[in-house]
Order: structure tokens, then sequence, then C-alpha cells
């Protein structure tokens, strides 16, 4: 592997790692499926080598999952944090729901066909 200086390399490097994610997406955006189609598996092509120029990058620096925050030290105390905010925020869309007479619990009228499309 070669050599890389944190200090100096870095902020050129981190750039163009965002430069070429964002690529790869309108890569996968405007190109790929204009051309192909819509395809989920063709637009993942692109998709698949900008998440593997992140991993190669991320090895390449030495950086492990704790270094790039994926971690669940902390997960207890962020679920409790948006706890309340979350059901503020749900409570409010029903108390909005009910008061303009459209909040609906049917199975009909939630169109459980939807359930089956891809996201």
């Amino acid at each position: 592997m070669p050599d890389f200086d944190h200090e100096t390399d870095a902020p050129p490097f981190a750039g163009w790692e965002i430069l070429s994610v964002g690529a790869s997406l309108l890569i996968a955006e405007w190109v790929v499926l204009v051309f192909v189609g819509r395809s989920k598996l063709v637009a993942a092509i692109p998709l698949g080598l900008a998440f593997g120029f992140m991993f190669c990058s991320h090895q390449l620096r030495g950086e492990t999952l704790w270094d790039i925050g994926l971690r669940v030290d902390n997960l207890g105390r962020a679920a409790r944090s948006l706890l309340w905010p979350t059901v503020i925020a749900v409570l409010a869309i029903l108390l909005i729901g009910w008061l303009s007479g459209s909040l609906r619990f049917g199975l009909l009228p939630m169109r459980p066909r939807f359930l089956l499309l891809p996201v």
C-alpha cells in the first residue's frame, strides 16, 4: 500500500472522493437510466463503483468503522434524544389529519398494493 500523509493529503483526497460519489450518482440517474431504461440493476453499477471507491479510500487511509462514525456506543443516547421530537411530530400529524377530516385508518384507502412496489 502507498504511504498516505494524513495531514497534507486528506483534504484534496476527501474532495475527490466526494466529487467521485456525486458524479457516480449523476451518471446513474442521468446517463445510464436514459439509455438503458428504468432497470435498477443497471443503475446499481455506478453506485456500486462509488461505494467501492469509498471503501477503498477508507482502507487506504487506514480508517476504521469507528473513525468514520459507524459505531453503536452512542445509539441509545441518540434514540432517547430523538424519541420525544418523533412522538410530538407523529401526534401533530395525527391531530392535523383528525382536525382536517382526512385521517383514515381503513385498509382500503391505504392501497395495500403499493406495499408490493420496489423501493
